[in-house]
């Protein structure tokens, strides 16, 4: 199917469950994955745990039976062990989503706001290549870590997430419907703002109708003498620094709660 897409295009459709005869419905939300749009029976559901039904061979009226369960972050393992990354962001990149549930087939061409994008998509973001990387933290006694990809975020939660630019309308309305909301769940919303001096990528989540997201910055510090590029994260509406990350584990947990007297923390505004 991947090889298909490649050339085809990856398109998912939407169907209720009740379309088919699945072995586990899942959330109720049938997923048939499609190259140009032609079925091959390659449907998966996904659980409220996140964990992902896959079923082969699917045929209306006739009784399917799950190929296998597992999590998201198992399949991410796979496609990095298999060195695959960069065709599965490809593909995931410029893939369709329509949803057919409703009976309308109305379709990411269709309803189209301005590039041909369904649910406000406007294209892709692209991350400062000085941004990209693998950045580490040991404030607040947690080690964590944050990985951007060209036009990715891959979260502590193990999950990678896309970047695009939202059209200011689609959440204009009302919130956003749960079909629309799971064929969006590894989308995030994200554009630039320039505050405290810092040029600031704020990513939020695709139907997030309330918060602030979170904020990310490169900047340079002196540390043991030396000027060192850092991630200044940032949190709510004034834009609060509520980590600092490094480009290494060991500097990270060396700078372990670490204030510098330049970046604008919550308490300065007491």
């Amino acid at each position: 199917m991947a090889k298909k897409a490649q050339k085809q295009g990856l398109q998912v459709n939407l169907y209720p469950t009740s379309k088919y005869k699945l072995s586990d419905n899942g959330q109720g939300v049938a997923y048939d994955v499609t190259a140009g749009g032609k079925s091959t029976g390659l449907v998966y559901t996904i659980n409220k745990d996140n964990t992902v039904n896959i079923y082969q061979n699917v045929k209306e009226g006739k009784l399917s039976h799950k190929l296998a369960t597992i999590s998201k972050q198992d399949m991410a393992s796979y496609v990095n062990r298999q060195g695959q990354a960069k065709l599965v962001g490809d593909l995931a990149k410029n893939a369709q989503v329509i949803d057919k549930q409703s009976g309308s087939q109305s379709s990411s061409t269709s309803s189209s706001t301005t590039t041909g994008h369904q649910y406000g998509r406007q294209g892709v973001v692209t991350v400062p290549a000085e941004m990209q990387g693998t950045w580490y933290s040991s404030d607040y006694g947690s080690n964590s870590k944050i990985t951007f990809g060209k036009n990715t975020i891959l979260g502590e939660d193990g999950q990678q997430y896309h970047l695009y630019k939202q059209d200011p309308n689609f959440l204009a309305g009302d919130t956003p419907s749960t079909s629309v909301q799971n064929a969006t769940r590894y989308w995030s919303s994200a554009h630039f703002v320039d505050v405290h001096g810092l040029h600031f990528l704020n990513i939020r989540g695709w139907c997030q109708t309330a918060g602030d997201g979170s904020s990310y910055a490169i900047h340079t510090e002196t540390v043991n003498g030396k000027q060192v590029k850092v991630l200044v994260v940032a949190e709510g509406a004034e834009y609060w620094t509520s980590g600092v990350y490094y480009q290494n584990p060991q500097l990270a947990k060396q700078q372990a709660d670490k204030k510098f007297d330049d970046l604008h923390y919550m308490e300065d505004d007491n």
